[in-house]
């Protein structure tokens, strides 16, 4: 192996783990702060979505968390900047889902970032879009 191929070797090294530094570096948290939950029991589960056309349908990412204190904390890891919306609502019973009742009104308590609400349902990804920006960012949500 000559001298030029053991230097571009390394070159190639270093690049890939410059990327990867670069990359691991543009990662954000972004907490989703809880609030009008009951603290006696159930689980808080939220849905994070990071475009509109999967808004309230299949999630980027979700989390989940105990609904012991008020407000609680939630917290998505390692994403990329950009715009975002979730919805968040106490799981009473467990199922993994949020129960709806007569004319498929939420039985459950539920919120949107920015505190989004719908004109006869849910809301709009653009209401309930927040920003994120490098290295995090914190908004509430307050359930109802």
């Amino acid at each position: 192996m000559g001298p030029y191929l053991r230097f571009s070797s390394l070159a190639v090294m270093v690049a890939l783990v410059c990327a990867g530094a670069t990359t691991a570096a543009s990662a954000a948290d972004l907490s989703i702060e809880v609030s009008g939950h009951q603290a006696s029991g159930g689980k808080l589960r939220a849905a994070l979505f990071n475009d509109a056309a999967n808004f309230l349908g299949t999630p980027f990412k979700t989390a989940e968390a105990v609904a012991s204190s008020n407000p609680a904390v939630l917290v998505f890891r390692d994403l990329p900047a950009g715009a975002y919306a979730v919805s968040a609502y106490q799981d009473d019973n467990g199922n993994n889902t949020l129960d709806r009742g007569l004319f498929n009104i939420p039985s459950e308590r539920y919120g949107f970032s920015r505190d989004a609400r719908g004109d006869g349902g849910p809301p709009k990804f653009r209401d309930a879009q927040v920003e994120l920006r490098e290295p995090s960012a914190q908004y509430p949500i307050k359930l109802r």
